[in-house]
């Protein structure tokens, strides 16, 4: 694709892929929010993961797989934090189908627990039926 940050990189030896397949190839994320923090980018273009055929789509997630054991290996982390953002609105900023694979560690941020749902920390939209208000939003559990 034309103008394709993750097409062009593709085409080019530097960063050398930590691990690749046919479907994939894994590299350092550039701006890194953790010490091994990578990204899997799919060697066909499409816009995001949920755009790819399902051949490439699973070969993929195989290479997330073979790189969170490589980070085991490498980096010893206590967990994972993986994720796909889908377009502009969820912070997608290259229009390629790629994954994110950051490592975690205890202590790493004051409190972890509710994960990606701390980032938004206020309740969804929900319907207003009698069930539906008797019940606490997610964030206040905590």
């Amino acid at each position: 694709m034309e103008n394709c940050e993750f097409c062009e990189l593709s085409k080019r030896e530097d960063p050398p892929p930590i691990a690749e397949n046919d479907y994939a190839y894994a590299i350092p994320d550039s701006t890194p929010l953790s010490a091994g923090h990578t990204l899997v980018i799919s060697r066909r273009h499409a816009p995001n993961v949920f755009m790819l055929p399902h051949e490439d789509y699973m070969g993929v997630w195989d290479l997330v797989r073979t790189v969170k054991i490589m980070l085991d290996e490498v980096e010893r982390p206590d967990g994972y934090t993986v994720g796909v953002n889908v377009e502009a609105v969820a912070g997608q900023v290259v229009m390629h189908a790629h994954v994110h694979i950051m490592p975690r560690r205890l202590g790493d941020v004051q409190h972890a627990r509710g994960g990606i749902r701390r980032l938004l920390m206020k309740p969804a939209p929900v319907a207003t039926s009698p069930a539906s208000l008797s019940k606490k939003p997610w964030y206040k559990i905590w």
